[in-house]
Order: structure tokens, then C-alpha cells, then sequence
């Protein structure tokens, strides 16, 4: 069993807010005077690489102040939570310098790939939003599509979207980002969609549970609840994957529990979420070939174990045991979950 997940030390995070101390002046009059020299873009590099070899560096105006320094990801969750602790451990904000651990929304968006100018007035996006998951589904589509290669057409579709809403707001709200070569029907401007996705803000909650049937792979019945609307970005620190198992004391013939051997199950998981409290997330539940597993997220392992320790009592009836590992690129949600289930044949 894994107490930890590979991270930023305190030591690590020390030395590069050392480094900065001295040379955020030599940084600054370089993109003052527009000449980033080689040796200053390498003194950038090497300082950020000491963090993780994955994080890349951008700078740019900031919205406060004069300069930004942004850290992105690129889209890798397991390294987005990196940046989350560097930016909890930088310095306040001043006229000079502020920071970001995600490339932000552009101020003045503006795309020329391929020698094709994308102005942003001319988009229109057509969207789809999934209750179930809580996101939009989005066809984006611009004049200069008509004649540009589908390469270019998707790179710019994915530029645009990051430019609207920056990186972490596109991992939070868009599933899939797709392109046409004609005005899709209802298609409407990109400010105007950006507007009715915040209008969905205030009712997303990231739980809904979803009910799911199929057969495991001897052809049993399965029951799979799980939480469709889940999402990463929200829980950068939950790095560790909680596994649960009940052996069931009489199941029905299919291997599935009676009525009252269910109802005891569900009062003793409810008590096993009130132990874990807001360290543990729920991600589902699976029920087949008489046993049940539970799965979680936790951020803190240690206290997940304890946590265990003092509700195992409840639990022994059905001889309760679990399994926490790192998973800090949720593998096991993406993956894991539902493999025991083969599709239910029609």
C-alpha cells in the first residue's frame, strides 16, 4: 500500500522562488525591451525543468500587472496539480509580476496559422450540453475553414476554445471540440456561447450518479453506480484510488443481494463516507458475482487508512478489505471502473 504521490517538495518549490527573487528583474527588462535573449529563455527553461520536465513556460501581459508568468501542463492532469501547489507557494502578486498556473482566457484573441487570419468575430460554435456529465459538446466553425486543411481546421478549433476560456475551463466544461466546413444549424458567436456556459456554473454540481446494468465476463448480472459528472480539474490533489470489497453473506441466484442484505450494505457505505468526509470521492460502486467493490478518490492516504481502521467494525460481517494506490492520472476511472462489464447483448 502507497502513502505517497510523486509531487513538488518544499525544497524543490525553495529553490526555484530563490531563483526567481533574482532574476524576475533581468526577466522583465527583457520583455520590455521585446529581446528575450537565448541565455534568458534558457535560464526560464532550466528553472522550470528543476519542477518537472513536462511543465512548459509562457510570458506574457498580465491582467494586474505589468508581466505574467504562466506554467501550463499542456493538458496532463498528473502534472496540472504541479502547478497548482507552485502557485499556492509564489510569491503575492505586484505591479511587476503575477502568476498562473494554467494558460488563462486571452485578452485579445487572435489566431494566424498556416498565413490564415482567424478573426474571432467570425466564429460560430454549435453546442450540445450533457446534463450527465456536465459539459458541452461543441462544432466550431469559421469562413476560413471552407478552403484550410482538416489539420489546420482542428489546431485552430482547439487554439480558439483555449483562448475563450483557458486551459482549466476547457478541461472543466468541453467534451468533445469538433469542426465543419458549413454554419452548423443554431450556431451562435463565441461570446455568446461563452455567456450560456456560465449560465450552466451555478446549477453544475459534479455529482450525478448514474445507474448502469451488464454482465461480467461469465455472463452475470452487474450493477455499476457511478458518478458521471466527476471531474479532475476539480480535485487536482486527490491523487489515490480507495478500493473497497464486500464478500456477500446470501446473494440471489444471479449473485446480486436480496432487498434486506442491500438496505444493510447501503447504511454501512453511508457510514463509511461520513468517516471519510471531504477526503474521500465517491466515484462509483459495483455490485456482481456476489461481492460489491466501492471506489473512491482520497487526497490524504494516511487518513483514509485511519479512516478504515474506525469504521472496519461495521464491516467485518462481510469481510471487509480494501487497497489504496496512487492513480494520479485517474487511470483507474478512465479505465478501470467498468472493465468486469462485457456490453449487455440486445
Amino acid at each position: 500500500m502507497a502513502t505517497e504521490a510523486d509531487g513538488l517538495t518544499p525544497e524543490s518549490l525553495a529553490r526555484f522562488w530563490a531563483w526567481w527573487a533574482s532574476a524576475r528583474d533581468r526577466v522583465a527588462a527583457s520583455v520590455d525591451k521585446q529581446t528575450l535573449t537565448k541565455h534568458v529563455a534558457q535560464e526560464v527553461t532550466s528553472a522550470v525543468d528543476s519542477l518537472h520536465p513536462s511543465i512548459v513556460w509562457v510570458l506574457g501581459p498580465g491582467r494586474s500587472a505589468r508581466h505574467a508568468l504562466t506554467l501550463s501542463a499542456e493538458g496532463d492532469l498528473s502534472v496540472r496539480r504541479l502547478t497548482a501547489a507552485w502557485l499556492r507557494s509564489a510569491p503575492a502578486p505586484d505591479e511587476s509580476w503575477e502568476f498562473h498556473a494554467a494558460r488563462p482566457a486571452a485578452q485579445d484573441p487572435h489566431l494566424e496559422v498556416d498565413g490564415r487570419e482567424f478573426s474571432p468575430g467570425d466564429f460560430r460554435v454549435a453546442h450540445v450540453y450533457d446534463d450527465g456529465s456536465e459539459r458541452f459538446q461543441v462544432t466550431l466553425y469559421h469562413p476560413e475553414f471552407d478552403s484550410a486543411q482538416d489539420a489546420v481546421r482542428r489546431q485552430v478549433a482547439f487554439l480558439t476554445v483555449d483562448q475563450l476560456l483557458g486551459e482549466d475551463e476547457v478541461e472543466r466544461w468541453l467534451g468533445t471540440v469538433e469542426v465543419a466546413t458549413a454554419p452548423p444549424a443554431e450556431a451562435v458567436p463565441l461570446d455568446e456561447f461563452r455567456g450560456q456556459m456560465e449560465q450552466r456554473r451555478t446549477s453544475a454540481t459534479g455529482h450525478k450518479f448514474s445507474l448502469g446494468h451488464g454482465l461480467d465476463h461469465r455472463g452475470s448480472p452487474a450493477v455499476l453506480m457511478f458518478n458521471t459528472a466527476l471531474k479532475q480539474i476539480d480535485h487536482l490533489d486527490h491523487v489515490f484510488h480507495l478500493a473497497v470489497f464486500f464478500r456477500l453473506h446470501a446473494p440471489r441466484p444471479d449473485g446480486l443481494p436480496g432487498a434486506e442484505e442491500a438496505e444493510q450494505l447501503n447504511k454501512v457505505e453511508d457510514r463509511l463516507l461520513e468517516g471519510l468526509g471531504d477526503n474521500g470521492l465517491l466515484i462509483g460502486r459495483l455490485t456482481l458475482a456476489a461481492r460489491r467493490e466501492i471506489h473512491f478518490y482520497v487526497r490524504d492516504a494516511e487518513a483514509a487508512e485511519q479512516a478504515i481502521a474506525d469504521w472496519r467494525t461495521q464491516a467485518d460481517a462481510w469481510g471487509a478489505n480494501h487497497s489504496i494506490e496512487p492513480d494520479p492520472t485517474w487511470s483507474f476511472l478512465e479505465d478501470g471502473f467498468s472493465r468486469p462489464l462485457a456490453p449487455r447483448e440486445p
